[in-house]
């Protein structure tokens, strides 16, 4: 069965053509408009023409009244497919020129395709699916329906552009409203802008300035810094200077009596002008014996002296033993007494040679100040133990406390109550530093009884 299909629209033919080539049809022509129609029509003369109404150059009324007119092609069975002329008369119109039915759009492609069968379903049969309502067999008569349907829809088409169109003045009216509201907001937030731009230089220049001042005092700081960082330097050394030549001079002391006691051993080897073999070794083996002696004075002496390069766990008795062990002679010549006591076995994690040096200044100082105060019956208590998961030394003297006006400063670098040329006043300072920031302990003192007491605690 051969077909032809009419519309103006592309993508309705095509939606055609492919629902009716799904149901069989093969030789199916198309054209967009009546004219186009016409010449197809008489050239091919189709089984079946599908045409819309509404079609540029010549519409589908037109068309189907040539169709009508044409001997050849009168007979063809025509279907009106249209969604522009959807009305009554329209549809009146098409079945008195001779329509087979008029289908309105948009249809389903199934719906459709039942609508077109059940018209070829009728012609097969015998029966026309049309009735004339009136044959239009005179062109006034026809040209007067015709011009009254094309009119209303004109006119219905002229009302719907006016609706349109007065929509859209009341939207541009809405758009030119909002534009100005724009302009004004856009006016009133450039002000803002151009004010906040203002501000933002000057903060600018000012944070530039800032800037620079800070650049400034970080440098400053980092130069101070670092001539805390020299002077901390100079005081540790100056400490460990004096703390040295403290333990030198009481070396002197502890050396004085067994040279002695070599010095008599020679003399009485000078004096002797016989020697036997027994002679000789007992006066050799005990001047050998305190030779030895003063060597390992020497040697704990360099031990004790130097720095500690890390951390390690050290016994806290014995580092006040060996403090002690340096300045007992100078004790005894000033006729102070020390008693040294510990209670279990207190160990620390630190540095051994600082902590003894801090016991050996604290020891220093209670010394001094008894010779000065030319205190009777002087004692110097040294206690050990641990409590509360830290380690605790006191070391606690008799020589009549420290003033009050004074005790929150002696722990400052430089100060002291000695006599010029008799201390540095760094010694208390960099026991302080060794304990607290080396060690992260406490280092403090409080006057007790008839005497001062500095507590560690580590």
């Amino acid at each position: 069965m051969k077909l032809l299909v009419v519309d103006d629209n592309s993508n309705d033919r095509k939606l055609l053509r492919l629902t009716l080539e799904h149901h069989g049809f093969e030789t199916i022509w198309e054209a967009s408009n009546g004219e186009e129609a016409y010449e197809t029509a008489q050239i091919n003369k189709p089984d079946l023409i599908i045409s819309d109404a509404l079609m540029p150059r010549m519409d589908g009324f037109q068309f189907l009244r040539l169709i009508k007119m044409e001997p050849e092609l009168k007979d063809i069975p025509f279907i009106f497919y249209s969604a522009v002329y959807t009305g009554y008369k329209e549809e009146e119109l098409a079945l008195s020129l001779g329509a087979e039915t008029f289908i309105v759009k948009p249809k389903e492609p199934e719906e459709l395709w039942n609508l077109i069968a059940a018209v070829l379903e009728k012609l097969s049969a015998g029966k026309k699916a049309s009735q004339y309502v009136e044959p239009v067999e005179e062109e006034k008569h026809f040209l007067k329906k015709y011009d009254e349907i094309v009119t209303a829809k004109l006119e219905e088409k002229v009302g719907e552009l006016q609706d349109a169109l007065t929509r859209l003045k009341e939207a541009e009216a809405v758009l030119l409203k909002t534009n100005e509201e724009l302009e004004k907001r856009v006016a009133g937030r450039t002000r803002e802008l151009e004010i906040n731009r203002s501000e933002l230089a000057a903060q600018n220049v000012e944070l530039s300035k800032t800037y620079h001042d800070l650049e400034t005092q970080t440098a400053e700081r980092i130069r101070a810094m670092e001539e805390l960082r020299e002077k901390d330097q100079m005081l540790t050394q100056q400490s460990r200077v004096a703390a040295m030549g403290e333990m030198l001079s009481n070396i002197a002391h502890h050396w004085r009596q067994p040279l002695n006691v070599v010095a008599l051993k020679l003399q009485e080897l000078e004096m002797v002008k016989e020697l036997d073999h027994e002679f000789l070794d007992a006066n050799v083996g005990e001047a050998l014996k305190i030779i030895f002696q003063l060597s390992k004075t020497i040697d704990d002496f360099r031990v004790f002296s130097a720095p500690d390069t890390q951390k390690s766990l050290f016994n806290v008795e014995q580092i006040i033993a060996k403090a002690v062990s340096f300045i007992e002679e100078s004790f005894k010549e000033q006729q102070i007494a020390i008693d040294v006591s510990s209670t279990g076995q207190p160990q620390v994690d630190g540095y051994s040679n600082e902590f003894g040096q801090v016991i050996l200044n604290i020891l220093l100082n209670a010394r001094d100040t008894i010779f000065e105060r030319r205190t009777l019956n002087a004692r110097v208590a040294v206690r050990s133990w641990t409590e509360n998961g830290r380690v605790v030394v006191t070391i606690t003297d008799t020589a009549g406390g420290i003033e009050e006006g004074i005790i929150g400063k002696i722990f400052d670098p430089f100060f002291t109550t000695k006599a010029q040329g008799k201390g540095s006043g760094v010694g208390l300072f960099m026991s302080k530093t060794i304990i607290e920031t080396k060690m992260g302990g406490r280092l403090t003192a409080r006057n007790v009884n008839d005497g001062a007491e500095f507590r560690i605690e580590i």
